[in-house]
């Protein structure tokens, strides 16, 4: 909601929001065949969360990039994201996002990302494992012996948006598709010159940002109550945990971000942590679950309280009590793992 509103805010032309992945692919196909239900005759730019129940975000990405179902597999795709770990961002790039925007976001974020994309699009590459814009943004020179297999002058050029279909059992084929700027034309804009988004419509997009900050119910209420709920039903159910762990990773990366996103950034410093605890690889046992509730207790203290900025000294004191969870039980964890290992 709050993307959607900061897009509006800077006059963006129509902005479609959907409630997640499946959504977003049902409408995208229904555009090929019935845009007047969808209410646009097509999409310019997608932004999509990377986490999403059922459907997430790579997996639209993945979509968008790969099914005969797709509107327009070319389409510009912005990703979006707490988590700025390697293999979260590589796995974007892999499946062929156009830019990554990193919550927290600033309306100077979003527009440089969108402006990236409008100014400076990609040559598609297409072969028979990948497809997506070329991963080089810029020609660099190496000092080092070039090894790869496949040349330049292996490459087939295309200047269509058709992409031919893959030859079971032929050699690899490499294709650059090389396509007229449509969104810049669209948007009256002329080669060469760099779009700009009026300061007014940005000072009213950080505004919109700031508004957003200021409830904390409306926020985190629902992320936090289903927090809660997982949670407690751990407790009771130790059984229950192994399943519902993967749900409370998902959370646990939304607080990460969203927390210093709202002004909350001890929440974003419990999301960070909570989440490398909750990743597969934990021997999930009653200890494991009372660190997993030290995390979900800092949250809802914050929450309570409205413990704004780092907190001061109650701050402080909520960090200490978590920093003694983790003594007493993350602890005993890692020496289980080395013990496994040796």
């Amino acid at each position: 909601m709050l993307i959607g509103q900061v897009l509006n805010s800077l006059d963006i032309g129509t902005v479609v929001e959907v409630q997640d992945g499946h959504d977003a692919a049902r409408q995208l196909e229904q555009l090929r065949h019935e845009p007047q239900k969808v209410g646009v005759s097509r999409v310019d730019v997608l932004i999509s969360d990377i986490v999403m129940p059922g459907m997430d975000g790579i997996s639209l990405l993945r979509w968008v990039r790969s099914s005969p179902h797709s509107p327009d597999r070319f389409m510009p795709v912005m990703m979006l994201s707490a988590a700025t770990d390697r293999d979260v961002v590589e796995a974007a790039r892999d499946v062929g996002a156009n830019e990554f925007i990193v919550k927290p976001f600033t309306a100077q974020g979003v527009v440089s990302r969108l402006l990236s994309v409008i100014d400076h699009p990609r040559d598609f590459i297409h072969c028979e494992t990948d497809f997506g814009p070329d991963r080089r943004r810029r020609a660099a020179k190496v000092s080092f012996v070039d090894r790869r297999k496949t040349q330049e002058s292996d490459v087939r050029v295309l200047c269509s948006d058709i992409v031919p279909p893959s030859r079971c059992g032929a050699e690899p084929r490499i294709i650059r598709f090389k396509l007229a700027n449509r969104l810049k034309r669209r948007l009256g804009g002329m080669p060469g010159r760099r779009g700009n988004i009026n300061a007014d419509l940005m000072s009213a997009a950080d505004a919109r940002i700031d508004e957003g900050r200021q409830d904390p119910a409306d926020s985190f209420g629902a992320i936090v109550d289903e927090l809660n709920e997982i949670v407690a039903r751990c407790l009771d159910d130790p059984g229950h945990a192994p399943i519902a762990y993967a749900r409370i990773n998902e959370i646990a990366l939304d607080l990460r971000g969203q927390g210093d996103m709202f002004g909350y950034p001890l929440i974003s410093t419990c999301g960070r942590s909570l989440y490398e605890y909750t990743r597969a690889g934990y021997e999930i046992d009653p200890g494991h679950l009372e660190l997993v509730k030290a995390h979900l207790d800092l949250v809802n203290v914050v929450l309570r309280d409205d413990v704004r900025g780092d907190g001061g000294t109650v701050g402080r004191s909520l960090l200490q009590m978590l920093e003694k969870a983790k003594d007493k039980y993350a602890r005993r964890m890692m020496k289980r793992e080395d013990t496994v290992a040796i």
